[in-house]
């Protein structure tokens, strides 16, 4: 089929029928048309396809239609009087519908004097043929419409009624636009008593033809009023009496239909849909499929947020109703009917963790959150940002140089470690990064299930500027006794490497994308060294950033509970990097739960790194640990080798020897590892520094 012509919601309304848009019946009417109506109307009108806020009208012939307008004068009254022809002939048998006893032949009177109403069509032409773009309210029948008598003689005639010639009082009037009783949009006015049928019956229906001859000599009566004459004429004697009292009670009248607009002019919520109609407009409203953009995000957008001292994306937030008995379906509806304007749209949705993107002009910000809850005042809701995670708790040092390139391993006491076991190919460590080079000498072999979120398949990348992924991989699992480079924490177990990240960091989506991609595959071990940058506001001191944390992210936090609770059900151990920015743990709405390990970094000294952030209160139940964190070498893409320093490198080497305690006891909770991590690892200096993991004495404990 071939595209004629495009319009979006935004500049027109489309025409409604019954309960429906006119739009999607279509094939309905179409179907109609052929069937009952002269081989001149057959493929008159264009299918309209929609696609989010814009619709596409297609032939089903390959030829060129252009507007009218575009043709030469004489050309276009042509086609005008070929128009205005066919519209009369549809009005005509519409009229011959309308008095049938048939009510299906009573609704497809109605349905189609809307389809071929002028003011509800553009008019498209090759110079011969017409098509019709229809179903919206476009207002252009005065460009469109002609006196009877100038196409009169190409009126079309069915075969029984070929002798019907327009009489004098057609002659004196243009067709109009007809709309029968049965065809408002609002509730039906049915003097039967009958329920109208929602659609009409397309079988075995006949149209009557009109019958019977007109007697032409027959000239009108002159200077004769008839009884409406009559009635008009002292209708302007009153109106010219009193029209005073006639204005004040106009406007009486429209100070109660106000208020009483003001007071019951809710809309109609989506528990009170059908659920035909509820699916309609859920189908029409959400994006394609679970997970699945329309589109990503753009640079432009990100802008620094001055609540949550973060950068987020300025257009949308997230939004998740809090209690588990709210339908989605119905929440989503009640959504986009409180915001109908295409400005706003969902455009992304999570129907497992009953999450969605709501778009909206980014100008509009400020009071979004509040306007939605307010709105929505049915529902309990979590509202938050769409926030950008980066590399910043990455610190790469490319001209630092360092000859013992393997003082992290003395550190954990992985030796000792390496003689209980190595690790199991049975485990598998999910590492949620940028990019990843699986061609790297040591990561060959060892991928398992890889996933790109952002290109949603299995393609995997890397390039000289995304070589963060690829240095924490091989941290974790990089192959042992190769002879080469280095050896990972756990080097028999698997990658599973989830590329969810670009040079322009990572969003909250890509992210929680990556973890139940990991979850849903049997990751054991999920690593995620990303998050927020808060340099803005390092150097404060530890007190006043405390009281800061329950000022902003809340929402956000609970969701990320939701996530970890989500990893931990199904006994997938979650280690994230605790930032660089030297502040405390939980400022960053994703490191405020105690279901995951978080991680510090500290140097040879084993001390606090200078840059790492630290702990308010070392979390009794042994979620916070510390490894090592400067001066780390690892692979990087084209099978080189490169010293970094950050959480980023202290997260892997503590997923490495979670994957050895997993290797020894496959089924251990993490509540279990947690409990170990805080008997074993080894006390540090200062109360905000967590202990430092000893993976040897875990080992120990676990195969006594």
């Amino acid at each position: 089929m071939k595209i004629q012509y495009t319009l979006k919601f935004s500049e027109y309304s489309p025409v409604s029928y019954k309960s429906s848009y006119l739009y999607d019946k279509f094939e309905q009417i179409n179907s109609f048309i052929d069937k009952n109506f002269r081989d001149e109307l057959a493929g008159i009108l264009l299918k309209p396809h929609k696609k989010l806020d814009e619709v596409t009208f297609r032939s089903e012939d390959d030829k060129e239609f252009h507007l009218i307008d575009q043709f030469e004068e004489a050309i276009q009254k042509k086609l005008l009087i070929k128009y205005n022809a066919a519209i009369h002939y549809v009005e005509r048998k519409c009229k011959s519908l309308q008095q049938s006893s048939d009510i299906d032949h009573m609704q497809w009177a109605g349905m189609l004097e809307k389809t071929f109403n002028m003011n509800h069509n553009i008019v498209l032409s090759d110079g011969e043929n017409l098509r019709i773009v229809w179903g919206w309210f476009f207002d252009q029948k005065e460009s469109y419409v002609l006196p009877l008598e100038e196409f009169s003689g190409s009126l079309l005639i069915d075969e029984n009624d070929s002798d019907v010639e327009p009489d004098e009082q057609e002659k004196e009037e243009t067709h109009t636009d007809y709309i029968p009783k049965n065809d408002l949009d609002s509730e039906d006015d049915n003097e039967s008593g009958k329920d109208i049928p929602e659609e009409p019956n397309l079988e075995n229906i006949s149209v009557r033809k009109p019958t019977g001859e007109i007697n032409q000599s027959k000239a009108p009566v002159k200077n004769k009023k008839n009884w409406f004459i009559i009635f008009l004429d002292w209708l302007e004697r009153f109106f010219k009496k009193f029209w005073w009292l006639l204005l004040l009670i106009a406007g009486m009248l429209l100070m109660l239909f106000m208020l009483n607009d003001c007071e019951g002019s809710k809309t109609v919520q989506a528990k009170d849909m059908e659920i035909s109609e509820l699916n309609r407009v859920y189908k029409e409203i959400m994006p394609p499929a679970p997970r699945k953009r329309r589109k990503p995000v753009k640079p432009e957008d990100i802008i620094d947020d001055d609540e949550s001292y973060s950068k987020i994306v300025g257009n949308v937030v997230n939004i998740v109703p809090k209690k588990k008995s709210d339908d989605f379906k119905l929440f989503a509806v009640d959504l986009k009917n409180q915001f109908k304007d295409p400005k706003y749209s969902i455009v992304y949705y999570d129907d497992e963790t009953r999450r969605l993107q709501f778009e909206f002009p980014t100008e509009e910000r400020g009071g979004m959150k509040e306007n939605i809850r307010t709105k929505l005042s049915d529902y309990d809701l979590l509202i938050w940002d769409e926030s950008i995670f980066n590399f910043e708790r990455t610190m790469n040092d490319p001209c630092f140089k360092d000859p013992d390139k393997s003082w992290h391993f003395d550190e954990i006491g992985i030796e000792k470690a390496w003689d209980i076991t190595t690790g199991e190919s049975s485990v598998v460590i999910a590492v949620i990064d940028d990019g990843f080079d699986l061609n790297h000498v040591e990561l060959k072999g060892k991928v398992y299930k890889p996933y790109n979120v952002i290109n949603d398949n299995t393609t995997i990348s890397c390039s000289n500027k995304l070589t963060h992924g690829t240095h924490v991989a091989g941290l974790a699992i990089a192959n042992g006794n190769n002879g080469v480079g280095i050896t990972g924490i756990a080097p028999r177990c698997r990658l599973m490497p989830i590329q969810a990240g670009s040079e322009m960091g990572f969003t909250s989506t890509d992210i929680i994308d990556g973890i139940l991609y990991a979850i849903k595959n049997e990751a054991d071990v999920i690593n995620m060294s990303l998050g927020k940058s808060f340099k803005a506001i390092g150097g404060y001191n530890p007190e006043d950033l405390k009281n800061l944390v329950p000022k902003f992210g809340k929402d956000e936090a609970l969701f990320w509970e939701e996530i970890y609770k989500m990893a931990d059900d199904n006994n997938v151990t979650m280690v994230l990097a605790g930032g660089n920015d030297n502040v405390i743990i939980g400022l960053d709405p994703l490191t405020r739960s105690d279901r995951v390990i978080r991680v510090m970094a500290i140097g040879k000294n084993e001390k606090k790194s200078n840059f790492s952030n630290y702990f308010y209160e070392i979390p009794d139940n042994g979620s916070g640990v510390s490894a090592p964190g400067e001066s780390i070498f690892s692979c990087v893409p084209a099978n080189e080798y490169a010293f970094m320093k950050g959480t980023s490198m202290a997260c892997p080497i503590v997923s490495g020897c979670i994957g050895l305690i997993k290797s020894i006891k496959p089924d251990i909770t993490n509540k279990e590892i947690m409990k170990l991590l805080k008997k074993t690892s080894k006390k540090m200096g200062d109360k905000c520094e967590a202990p430092l993991i000893q993976i040897d004495e875990i080992l120990e404990k676990l195969t006594k």
